[in-house]
């Protein structure tokens, strides 16, 4: 796609070398920047991170949709759920893209129900204290991964 893009790069920059004489300037509110000064074939790249933003009181919710513990934790599932169930749905319940996808004015009503607010707060503790209990395990880790079973559909495996 790169060179698809280079390519068309170069075709819309020869096309405005050939309109540059048409080029009326208008007087601006703000400065201008002259795309024709910077004598250059190749396109300027930014980099740029779109991240969802909640409110500071469910800051935690990212944290949670980051962690595989969502998965076999039926109470942190169905928290996700209750924010919005056809979107929980319609994201495959997938709660990295759901949170990128809840309305920030649902986030704000869910600051007063008492009912998510509880079941929020439970699910921190326990995610909490299943953190500091794995930070206290003296004993050597190992990790066991087999491709022929999955933790949850979200993660996805490509094997067989």
């Amino acid at each position: 796609m790169i060179d698809e893009y280079l390519k068309a790069y170069t075709v819309a920059m020869a096309k405005v070398s050939m309109r540059q004489d048409k080029i009326v300037s208008k007087p601006q509110s703000r400065p201008a920047i002259d795309i024709h000064s910077q004598k250059t074939d190749k396109p300027l790249w930014r980099k740029f991170e779109i991240q969802t933003t909640l409110p500071e009181r469910f800051s935690k919710l990212i944290e949670l949709s980051l962690n595989v513990w969502w998965t076999w934790n039926y109470s942190a599932s169905q928290m996700f759920k209750y924010i919005d169930p056809e979107l929980w749905r319609t994201n495959s319940y997938n709660p990295v893209t759901f949170l990128e996808d809840i309305s920030l004015s649902r986030m704000i009503e869910l600051e007063k129900d008492e009912v998510f607010i509880t079941m929020y707060n439970n699910v921190c503790a326990e995610f909490d204290e299943y953190l500091r209990i794995s930070e206290n395990k003296k004993s050597p880790k190992i990790a066991y991964f087999s491709m022929e079973y999955g933790l949850n559909d979200n993660i996805k495996i490509f094997s067989g």
